[in-house]
This record gives structure tokens, sequence and C-alpha cells, in this order.
């Protein structure tokens, strides 16, 4: 019988033994699954694309954008300089307010732009066809470019260029040469230009929307990387907070908010 009786209690330790590791395994898949469904969660909020048409997704900078090197003060194109100039920095992010000035009233910034030194090399955003070359106020160019098949309603646009080096009906792949920074404002900062870049929606009175929510899956996190990168450097270049990530929606986006300009 106490043979028996300790076969018994064996057994129920055994079997308790065993639900418990049971317990322990189920316990750590689904926390493994959760971990994994929340960061992908995460990961879908952070710059995700509205547009299903990957093939007009942005796929590169208009300008190269590197870690910043002291010993040439480039960081890629970017050349960071001790100059006094108007916005404190060589990029304003989409959604960035512009006071009013003689110039105009102030207004939120509905175009990125990049200030690099003249002759900086302009870079095609996206995959796509020309379908405007126009000269603007200022005495430079818009290179506008659309999904060859009309596939998408937006309008990616490369604003204040010159020496354009494609026209109307061209196709383009991201990362082409296709014009140069702009030299209009070359007084702030001195001998720098600029080029900036917009998505387009149509209608009666034409809105912009921020660029970085329009990026492909496939260069996302580089375009991601870049520009926060970039705002770490600046930051420790200039010695101010110029860049608090905590103030954006997402990265390179003070708004996400449609802005008519």
């Amino acid at each position: 019988m106490k043979n028996n009786f300790s076969t018994i209690i064996m057994k129920k330790y055994a079997y308790l033994v065993l639900g418990l590791i049971i317990t322990v395994v189920v316990v750590v898949v689904g926390i493994i699954l959760l971990s994994k469904i929340l960061n992908s969660k995460e990961k879908s909020n952070t710059n995700d694309s509205p547009i299903e048409d990957d093939t007009m997704l942005i796929k590169s900078l208009p300008i190269d954008i590197q870690s910043y090197n002291p010993d040439t003060r480039m960081a890629g194109d970017f050349l960071f300089t001790n100059e006094e100039f108007g916005f404190n920095s060589v990029f304003l992010d989409y959604g960035f307010y512009i006071p009013a000035s003689s110039a105009g009233p102030g207004r939120y910034n509905p175009q990125p732009t990049f200030f690099a030194p003249i002759g900086t090399k302009v870079h095609s955003i996206v995959d796509g066809e020309v379908t405007h070359v126009s000269k603007l106020y200022s005495n430079d160019y818009s290179i506008a470019v659309e999904s060859e098949d009309n596939s998408s309603p937006y309008v990616f646009e490369l604003e204040h260029v010159i020496n354009p080096t494609v026209k109307v009906g061209d196709r383009v792949k991201a990362g082409e040469v296709v014009a140069e920074v702009s030299d209009y404002m070359t007084n702030d900062p001195p001998g720098l230009g600029l080029v900036e870049i917009g998505i387009l929606i149509g209608g009666q009175t034409p809105k912009h929307t921020c660029p970085f929510l329009y990026l492909h899956p496939d260069y996302k996190d580089e375009i991601i990387g870049k520009l926060t990168r970039f705002y770490k450097d600046w930051n420790a270049f200039t010695g101010k907070d110029i860049y608090n990530l905590s103030d954006y929606n997402t990265v390179g986006c003070l708004t996400i908010e449609e802005i008519e300009g």
C-alpha cells in the first residue's frame, strides 16, 4: 500500500511539475507574441505611408546626408556653418513656423527645405515621369514628377532648383541627378542655396502634405535614420536644443495636417 501511495504522490508531483512547465512555456510564448504585435503597431505608427501604390513612394532625399565630419564641417552635402542666418539651421521641417517679415505674413512651412552649398546636385526623390519643369517667380525652377500610369493622385515636387537636366516626359529614378540647388536667397546664409521637396494634393486650392509620411518601406528606416542623426549632429554642433524629437508627430513632420501654399 505504501509503495502504491508513494507512486500516486510521485505521479501527482510529476503532473504538477509538467503543468507548471507547460504554463511557463505558454506565458513566455504569449509575451513574445504580444511584444512582436506591439512592436509592429509601434512601427506602423511611425512615418506610415497613406499611399497604396508603392511605386510612387519616396526612396531618396534630394541631397545626401551623412554623419558630421568636423574636419570638413560637412555632413554629406550639408555644410555646418556658424554664420548667423534666419532659421538657425540648414534644414527646415514640414510645419516649421516661419515668422512674419517684409516678405509676407507668418506661415507654416509646407515643404521641407534643405540648404546646401551652391553647386550641390539635387536628386529625384521618387521613380516616375517628369510632368512639369516650370520657371518660378524667383527665376529658378520647379520639377514635378508623377506616376507614369496616373495611378497616384499626388504630385512630387522639387522646388527652387537651377540647371535642370530633365524635361517633361522624361522618366526618372529616385536618386538620379535632375538639377542643382537654387541660388535663390544665397545671402542667408552666404554661399548656400536651397531646395524644397513637396507633395501636392490636387483640387481647386492645392494643398501640401508631409513628404516623410510617404516613404517607401525599403528606404524608410534609412531616411528616418539620416534625419534623426542630422538633428543630433546639428544640436551638438550649435550647442543648442534646436531639434527636439518630442515636438514631432513623426520624424520630419512637426505636424501631419495638410498645409495650403
